[in-house]
């Protein structure tokens, strides 16, 4: 991977770390509301640099540049090894919406049930889909199926490291796991398994045809 995906990787993980540990400690006592006004404020940090990213710096692109086929850029990174900079855009997309999952229920406070957690992928879905239909209106960059899937996708890891957080308490010192914390961890293994495979076979299949 590239060193800006590494800094991702890098930023996320820690991020990820700070949240749990922070929220863990804070949502039964009174600093919980300190809490929830810094994701807030985290959050709407985020989505203004995300906005700005998306759409205030993307060089101009061209009417046609609409992609509308599910999953092209993985069967492009499958079929073609010289293609890293796809597979890059594939992971930075799955990426740059993990924050979004995390920070919106922890901001509002939301209790992770199965409709308040498909609530917030939703909102990460109409989220993408703004952004890729204000790309092709307005001609800023390339607008493709596969940004609104991986950003989606990027909305549930975050969903799943924010259920995580709902199933952590504090026994003094003790760390306990609640029943069902595993589950938290599937829209993350998937993330890891599925890249990670696309990975392997790349740099130990596809590099020698």
């Amino acid at each position: 991977m590239s060193y800006s995906v590494f800094t991702e990787v890098l930023f996320l993980l820690v991020l990820g770390i700070f949240f749990l540990w922070l929220n863990t400690k804070t949502k039964n006592s009174a600093s919980f509301n300190k809490t929830k006004i810094l994701w807030a404020v985290m959050l709407a940090f985020y989505v203004a640099i995300l906005l700005w990213a998306a759409l205030g710096s993307r060089s101009e692109g061209y009417k046609d540049s609409l992609n509308l086929k599910p999953l092209s850029s993985y069967f492009i990174v499958l079929k073609i090894y010289n293609t890293f900079d796809v597979f890059k855009q594939i992971v930075d997309n799955i990426l740059v919406f993990i924050p979004l999952g995390l920070l919106l229920p922890a901001t509002f406070g939301i209790k992770y049930k199965n409709k308040n957690y498909f609530l917030v992928v939703l909102t990460g879905f109409l989220l993408s889909f703004f952004i890729e239909a204000m790309q092709y209106i307005f001609s800023m960059g390339f607008s493709e199926l596969d940004d609104i899937i991986n950003n989606t996708w990027g909305c549930m890891v975050g969903c799943g490291i924010y259920a995580l957080s709902d199933k952590i308490g504090m026994q003094g010192s003790d760390v306990l796991l609640k029943k069902g914390w595993q589950k938290c961890l599937y829209p993350l293994a998937s993330f890891v398994l599925i890249i990670g495979a696309v990975w392997c076979y790349r740099e130990l299949w596809l590099c020698r045809m």
